[in-house]
């Protein structure tokens, strides 16, 4: 199954510093195409399938995210 996590940050700056972490860190080798960045919202959207959503959760809770919400993908 797959999922959509969202969450909300204070800054640009931590927005890089999550999308840097989830392709370069923890994740190793995560597709940047289901990585989806608002500059103006302050938020990041990432999909992803349910055996790494945790680790994703991580990230963002270890960058401080404001909220963070999780919806399934439909197709």
């Amino acid at each position: 199954m797959t999922k959509i996590l969202t969450a909300k940050f204070a800054s640009e700056d931590t927005l890089k510093n999550v999308e840097d972490d989830i392709l370069n860190g923890q994740i190793s080798g995560f597709p940047n195409e289901k990585i989806f960045v608002d500059k103006d919202k302050k938020e990041i959207k990432v999909i992803a399938s349910t055996a790494i959503v945790s680790g994703i959760r991580e990230i963002f809770e270890a960058h401080g995210a404001d909220s963070v919400t999780e919806t399934d993908w439909k197709d």
